[in-house]
């Protein structure tokens, strides 16, 4: 969505939100249909994002589109959790958006996508926060606190049901993550600081601690 102006950016969004509206409502879409169609355009936008991988320009809108359609309508949950491999094939395009990008805004709209993912109930919620975690050392300040912050309204909005799934292990383990997400200065510039508070997170929730790279 957007890329050329505000107001085709709103005309885009609106129009998505129409036509998602309407897909759920239309008599002529048996329920079994409408999944099928949902996940091929999802399969289209994910086509278009791997091809486009390279162009910020290009790839950026699409990733955009996919925060608003995690945001806007409960169909894109469902037909995630069911068609695991499209889950999957989401979660890894996202990762490899990652890879090597320097570009603010792509690396925060991915968080935020990530971010919506942890509602669902799927074999990739662990390794998305597990990438939410690696986002909370990064060396950009303002991509560890934007993290923090929609981390923490995620943590707070699917408690019940992040807890019910293991993928937090306990309330206590919940209230500690709350509290040093709450209370860590993440956009200070000492990185050592804040990759502490990152690992302790990751231990709370049995993760991995990321290791730093070691040149050859």
């Amino acid at each position: 969505l957007g890329g050329v102006s505000a107001n085709l950016a709103q005309s885009s969004s609106d129009a998505l939100d129409s036509h998602v509206t309407t897909l759920g409502e239309s008599p002529s879409l048996a329920d079994n249909a409408i999944a099928p169609t949902v996940a091929g355009f999802v399969g289209t936008l994910l086509d278009l994002l791997q091809d486009t991988a390279v162009h910020d320009r290009l790839s950026l809108p699409l990733l955009k589109t996919f925060e608003h359609f995690m945001t806007s309508t409960s169909l894109l949950d469902e037909v995630l959790e069911e068609d695991q491999a499209l889950c999957e094939r989401m979660l890894s395009c996202l990762k490899k958006e990652c890879q090597g990008c320097h570009d603010y805004h792509k690396l925060v709209t991915i968080s935020a996508v990530m971010c919506e993912m942890l509602r669902l109930n799927s074999n990739v919620t662990k390794p998305v926060m597990n990438q939410l975690l690696l986002f909370l050392g990064y060396q950009y300040p303002k991509v560890r606190t934007l993290t923090a912050t929609a981390l923490l309204t995620a943590l707070q909005d699917y408690s019940p049901d992040l807890l019910e799934r293991n993928v937090i292990p306990s309330e206590d383990v919940l209230n500690q993550l709350i509290e040093v997400l709450e209370n860590t200065p993440w956009i200070e510039a000492n990185l050592a600081n804040v990759r502490q508070k990152r690992n302790l997170c990751c231990t709370l929730l049995g993760l991995p601690v990321p290791m730093p790279r070691t040149k050859p």
